[in-house]
């Protein structure tokens, strides 16, 4: 138990200073730029975000689960496959995705900001520091870029006050420090006949674990459409309001992605040990987990008049609505545990297939309300949806948890 709560603790303390960072940063845009420059941060993160996931195809899980039982022959290959396939892939797909969204919102800020977002991301280490049970150092060096990024930003958008301009400083400074990493272990540059074949090596690996690839387009459905259908439809003002009253349920998601990467290792572990010690540590972390929700939403109530007075009255909805939103996400950090669970028994089919259908619905549930009821309605269908995930996911998760019934002769 005790080395359970050190792994989350500290994979949530180098969080913490991620979350603060984006924090001040997004009070800063808020207060200087305005709900303008929130809705083109949003549209910039949504995009990149979903350019991300298609980039990373719900691989990260894979790499990691890979890559803690893996020789270190096959974790050098894994490392450079996957280095190569990401940055390619990233590379190729992102000035199509930052076009379509240029073409839409014909800002020059959210084309190169989708860009350089996809690219920053693809060159995070992340993945195989944890896959190396090196999840601190994971979140050491994401927390320095995201320290220096926000240092450079707030005085960029001090002095020029310009929508989305703290993106391209955050994503550029992100980059340098990411680059400068693997620059320092020693990543061995490709030629093409090479470099295709290490390319063909990752797609293979893709294949093999095709069914976290719903995973991604389930992501894509889960965190994204509501931002961007409030944007195109209720315009940037009420896009800014919506990604304000998101911002601490976005701050506890970033926490609960954290105390994944920390527990979904051990879980592996725990199933190779046997089931009796799998479900113990399954429980002890939706316990804990719990009681981090719990404490996050009292946290949110308490700072709602402290935040007002920052950013202005102009904000008061988002603010009344931060705590429903975090309670929200509460939920969904349940939703992670008994996700890891089935990804644990390698039972990734039927979680992520779970994944895909909650976000369909949720999609066309926020095609019908934001529309009519903006604000208020993406928030009723954030909450449905969550509730709806994990209830769905526990009836699975004890209908196939079952022994199997034994027939004995008479």
């Amino acid at each position: 138990m005790f080395r359970l709560v050190k792994e989350i603790f500290g994979a949530q303390v180098w969080q913490a200073s991620i979350l603060i960072s984006t924090v001040i940063l997004q009070i800063t845009v808020a207060r200087y730029v305005g709900a303008t420059g929130s809705g083109t941060t949003s549209v910039i993160v949504a995009a990149s975000s979903i350019c991300i996931f298609l980039v990373e195809l719900n691989l990260q899980s894979a790499l990691v689960r890979a890559l803690s039982v893996a020789g270190d022959l096959r974790r050098g290959e894994l490392r450079k496959e996957a280095f190569y396939g990401r940055l390619f892939l990233a590379l190729a797909a992102s000035p199509v995705v930052a076009l379509i969204v240029y073409l839409k919102t014909p800002y020059w800020v959210i084309f190169y900001g989708v860009i350089l977002g996809v690219v920053a991301q693809e060159l995070n280490p992340g993945w195989w520091l944890q896959g190396t049970g090196k999840v601190s150092g994971s979140f050491v060096i994401s927390g320095c870029a995201a320290l220096v990024g926000c240092a450079i930003s707030i005085p960029v958008v001090y002095f020029y006050r310009r929508p989305g301009l703290e993106c391209l400083v955050t994503s550029l400074s992100a980059i340098a420090i990411y680059g400068g990493y693997w620059y320092k272990v020693g990543i061995a540059p490709q030629r093409p006949r090479a470099l295709w074949a290490t390319l063909e090596r990752y797609f293979h690996f893709a294949r093999e674990h095709k069914g976290f690839l719903l995973g991604s387009a389930a992501f894509c459905l889960y965190l994204y459409p509501a931002k961007l259908l409030m944007a195109s439809n209720r315009g940037m003002e009420e896009a800014g309001l919506y990604v304000f009253a998101m911002l601490p349920a976005g701050a506890y998601l970033a926490i609960t992605t954290a105390a994944f990467n920390a527990y979904f290792p051990q879980f592996v572990r725990a199933r190779s040990l046997g089931d009796r010690e799998y479900k113990s540590v399954v429980r002890r972390t939706a316990l804990l987990v719990l009681g981090f929700g719990v404490l996050a939403w009292v946290v949110t109530l308490g700072a709602q008049r402290p935040l007002l007075a920052l950013v202005g009255d102009k904000f008061r909805l988002s603010v009344t609505l931060a705590p429903v939103l975090i309670l929200s996400r509460a939920i969904g950090g349940l939703v992670f545990v008994v996700r890891g669970a089935f990804l644990a028994r390698q039972r990734e089919n039927l979680a992520f297939g779970v994944f895909f259908a909650v976000g369909v619905c949720a999609l066309v549930a926020n095609m019908i309300a934001i529309p009519r009821y903006g604000l208020i309605g993406a928030t009723i269908v954030e909450g449905a949806q969550e509730i709806t995930h994990l209830m769905l996911l526990l009836f699975l998760l004890m209908l196939t948890s079952k022994p199997p019934t034994q027939v004995t002769g008479g």
